[in-house]
């Protein structure tokens, strides 16, 4: 694996190094659970990106800058950690193959 990857930056102490530490200890199911659970929040957030309004009901409503943060920051960063976290995951499952 490269070394900038999530699971090295988490193995090493960096980002995610908590949730590495946790999920390090649960069973491969319980990790196939959680791959899976994160790959419905990513898709999520990407058809929140797509269809605002469908998620948020007064999002016409809100301030411009609000609609923008989280149409362009917010939910792409959520998906950037979800994406992270996920490869952790797998990550740790091949591993285990090894």
């Amino acid at each position: 694996m490269a070394a900038n990857d999530p699971l090295s930056a988490a193995k090493a102490g960096g980002r995610h190094a908590r949730f590495y530490v946790e999920y390090a200890k649960k069973s491969d199911a319980e990790i196939r659970r959680g791959i899976k659970s994160l790959q419905k929040q990513i898709t999520e957030h990407e058809r929140k990106i797509m269809n605002p309004e469908r998620y948020v009901p007064d999002f016409e409503s809100l301030d411009p800058r609000e609609r923008k943060a989280l149409v362009e920051t917010k939910w792409p960063d959520d998906i950037i950690r979800q994406q992270e976290q996920k490869s952790i995951l797998e990550g740790i499952l091949t591993e285990r193959m090894l």
